[in-house]
């Protein structure tokens, strides 16, 4: 068992998704300048993914599952959270992530931050297509 896959189902990954989302969700309206918004956008990005993708889907309890709602709300805040299954969470969060980074342009990084995720939302979806 991986350490991502040991970590997922922990109140401790609870705990840093909320955090994660609440900070995704305040980058997202600031001004995009900040020397560190492209890496506080990249691991906030990659926790949350993280969190979804080693989540066991059977054993889930009450915590997880609103935080799996939350973070549906934030991808999608019109949209119902019973619509999508994990894999389509995991990739709209490398997305969402990917296009929070695109939008800076002040600092470099952030475009290639972003391309590592969009690359790993597609090799995602790869390894599931091949399983």
């Amino acid at each position: 068992m991986t350490e991502l896959q040991n970590w997922a189902p922990t109140e401790d990954a609870c705990h840093a998704v909320k955090h994660s989302l609440g900070l995704l969700e305040v980058l997202a309206q600031s001004k995009k300048t900040s020397p560190y918004y492209p890496l506080c956008v990249f691991v906030a990005t990659l926790s949350t993914w993280a969190f979804v993708k080693h989540l066991p889907i059977d054993d889930r309890r009450e915590e997880q599952l609103t935080l799996l709602s939350d973070i549906q709300r934030w991808l999608a805040p019109t949209s119902l959270a019973s619509d999508h299954d994990d894999r389509y969470i995991r990739k709209r969060i490398l997305q969402k992530g990917a296009k929070l980074l695109a939008e800076t342009r002040a600092w470099r990084i952030g475009s290639a931050f972003a391309l590592v995720l969009v690359k790993e939302a597609e090799m995602d979806l790869d390894r599931m297509a091949a399983h």
